[in-house]
């Protein structure tokens, strides 16, 4: 078994090829988390049942709240995995966001920058990896109790 095989596995969908890009090479960096994939929507289910990722972060921005409600349901009868809802739009306490979260079980989690993934090139990106870092130590921790 490869040491970081204890690591907290997570997938990424997006429909954002550079939200993917970025968050591939800030995940290959971490001591803390491996990156198992990433994919798009469509091929998110498939890859949930392969891999079983302990973290799944779905990019919800340009994706409607009924979409991303039926995905979510979707993942949660084939995975255990901790949801976690990426947005450049959707703060904290947002209407639209709050509504999803309803019926969602998901932690939100805001890029840098609004939508543009650029600004994870650079420091907003550690930020932002220290935030899914301890996103997926916490679901790491949950299901080991």
């Amino acid at each position: 078994m490869a040491e970081n095989d204890s690591l907290p596995g997570i997938v990424i969908a997006s429909a954002d090829a550079v939200f993917s890009v970025l968050c591939e090479y800030l995940l290959k960096a971490s001591e803390r988390v491996r990156l198992l994939a990433c994919v798009s929507f469509g091929e998110v289910l498939d890859t949930v049942r392969q891999r079983q990722p302990d973290v799944i972060l779905l990019d919800i921005d340009f994706r409607e709240n009924e979409e991303m409600r039926q995905v979510a349901a979707k993942l949660a009868l084939v995975s255990d995995a901790k949801l976690v809802l990426a947005s450049g739009y959707l703060a904290p306490g947002a209407p639209d966001l709050n509504h999803l979260l309803q019926h969602v079980e998901a932690v939100a989690v805001l890029k840098p920058l609004g939508s543009s993934s650029l600004s994870l090139a650079g420091a907003d990106g550690e930020e932002f990896l220290a935030t899914l870092e301890d996103v997926c130590g916490t679901a790491q921790e949950e299901s080991s109790r």
